[in-house]
């Protein structure tokens, strides 16, 4: 299954659109908390469709970091993007993401989706 395909599969309420956020490091696991490990990959999260870019990307990253729990917030970089058009978006540091992550709708993560898919693939009938 494609990013697109994915995508096209967790579309949200019409009012909502998709932002693509990506979560990485550049630590090795060794060097990660256990509570970390799982958290870099590719989510998708919703927020309203009314939001301009930069409120609606933070508050992805506010959506982000309500839902996903991390220990060390600074083992992590992130970057967002339109799902639709993939122009990268930038969150206003200004702004109270956490405030602004009660409009957001659903925090999926394609990285564990994916997993759970190619398993399921892989387990005989």
């Amino acid at each position: 299954m494609t990013l697109d395909e994915l995508i096209a599969r967790y579309q949200p309420m019409p009012e909502m659109r998709i932002i693509r956020f990506i979560a990485s490091t550049e630590l090795e696991a060794d060097e990660l908390y256990c509570e970390d490990l799982s958290v870099a990959g590719t989510y998708l999260i919703a927020v309203p469709k009314h939001l301009d870019d930069t409120t609606a990307a933070s508050c992805a990253i506010g959506a982000f970091h309500s839902r996903i729990p991390i220990k060390y917030l600074h083992a992590f970089e992130y970057e967002m993007f339109d799902a639709e058009s993939d122009t990268e978006l930038f969150d206003d540091c200004e702004l109270d993401c956490y405030e602004l992550a009660k409009q957001a709708g659903a925090v999926i993560c394609l990285t564990r989706c994916f997993a759970i898919e190619v398993e399921s693939a892989l387990v005989p009938s």
